[in-house]
């Protein structure tokens, strides 16, 4: 669900509507994994070199 908001630029209800769980859960989940990304950006984000 994060993936299909963050890739394909969709708001919630769409998610909701696509996966069938309710906004509750949705936000609930998009919350975490925004916050593991948060946790995790040092090794996944990057500035360019050049």
């Amino acid at each position: 669900m994060f993936l299909h908001v963050v890739g394909h630029n969709q708001i919630s209800k769409v998610v909701h509507n696509t996966f069938t769980r309710s906004m509750e859960t949705i936000s609930r989940y998009f919350k975490q994994v925004m916050y593991a990304v948060g946790e995790l950006r040092g090794e996944m984000i990057r500035s360019p070199t050049g």
